[in-house]
């Protein structure tokens, strides 16, 4: 698992950080092992179509819909460092929330998993 620094600065991490990984898609296959590891079950929303054909979703809609029982649901968005939600993004965050829902923006491993477990004392 990639080290990540000890404090994130406000608004994410300047591009000129590292978070240990070439690539979000890199990043996002480590945090549903590590999530999936702890008991949560993971729903990617872009992984590509099987058959070849179009896929077709709401923009803006987060990269992973993390939940556990008891009733606990998480939704996060992932991000490299120097990347910033985008409009459409930080809209369905906003309805999210509005709807009671819990949203992430995360840069590194570290914090998904934090705000993950942090969820999970919150919600027994």
């Amino acid at each position: 698992m990639p080290s990540a620094p000890a404090a994130l600065p406000s608004g994410g991490l300047p591009r000129s950080a590292s978070n240990g990984y070439a690539s979000e898609a890199a990043f996002q296959a480590d945090a549903v092992r590590e999530l999936e590891a702890r008991g949560w079950t993971v729903w990617q929303m872009f992984l590509g179509s099987t058959r070849g054909g179009s896929i077709w979703a709401t923009k803006g809609i987060p990269d992973l819909l993390a939940f556990r029982a008891p009733r606990t649901l998480l939704w996060l968005e992932l991000k490299q460092p120097g990347n910033r939600p985008s409009e459409a993004q930080l809209e369905r965050h906003a309805e999210l929330r509005a709807a009671g829902f819990r949203i992430a923006v995360v840069w590194t491993l570290t914090d998904l998993l934090s705000v993950a477990d942090e969820e999970r004392i919150a919600c027994p």
